[in-house]
């Protein structure tokens, strides 16, 4: 069963003021994007910097809007839904992952990984459960208690990985996630992440220039000035209608 579909997806930025001496240009990021996401995929989308990686996981995570084109998530067509219902999709079936981990500094890790499980309104108990199963499934469940001052970039990577978890998402969307991190530490990141699509059957679609990750994900997408210039599905997707 496809988790995405995606149809004749195009988005553009526009920039200046529509005044004669600064008017409004269009600039084109994604052109009639057509493509379909699987459950428990580790989908990499790979290409040069201005490609529209990051866009189009913005708009797979329903930060920005669709402009043209359909998106279908499950059996929804995000086009019918109000930003009510999108924001609760997010909320309750989205974990994001950033490379620049985006802790807060003054919270624990505990603190951290439990942040959107208690804005999904859950009672105390079971978030303490979610926090200590997630930190338990990244490895970080002795570091409870720390400071993010306190920890390596490849911790403070598991630990936004872990918040994510603990969100109990039907997909988890990575942005660079292993950019700031040292060759060791990338490697740690990605072999996580095929245990939680392999083990756990998480779907997970990073964006990365790393040849780590681009060569570990089950599915490799390359973008080129918005358009999809290759795409190759390394492992059969059997659930695949």
């Amino acid at each position: 069963m496809h988790l995405y579909q995606i149809k004749n997806l195009s988005f553009s930025y526009h920039h200046g003021r529509g005044q004669s001496l600064n008017p409004i240009v269009a600039q084109q990021v994604l052109n009639d994007i057509s493509v379909d996401i699987g459950k428990a995929e580790l989908t990499c989308i790979a290409g040069p910097s201005g490609s529209g990686k990051s866009t189009l996981l913005n708009i797979l995570g329903f930060i920005d809007p669709v402009q043209t084109g359909q998106i279908f998530y499950g059996d929804q067509n995000i086009n019918n839904l109000n930003s009510k219902m999108i924001d609760r999709i997010r909320l309750f079936e989205i974990g994001f992952v950033f490379q620049d981990f985006q802790l807060f500094d003054v919270l624990s890790v505990c603190e951290n990984v439990e942040y959107f499980a208690a804005r999904q309104g859950l009672p105390a108990g079971e978030r303490r459960n979610r926090v200590d199963e997630a930190l338990s499934l990244v490895g970080m469940q002795d570091y409870y208690r720390r400071l993010p001052r306190e920890l390596s970039g490849g911790q403070k990577q598991r630990v936004a990985v872990a918040r994510a978890l603990a969100k109990k998402p039907k997909v988890i969307i990575a942005d660079e996630p292993t950019a700031n991190l040292d060759s060791k530490n990338a490697r740690s990141m990605i072999e996580l992440f095929q245990k939680l699509v392999s083990h756990h059957e998480q779907t997970i679609i990073l964006a990365s220039h790393d040849p780590v990750g681009q060569g570990a994900a089950d599915r490799l997408m390359v973008l080129q000035d918005g358009n999809i210039q290759q795409d190759v599905r390394r492992r059969a997707f059997s659930n695949a209608v």
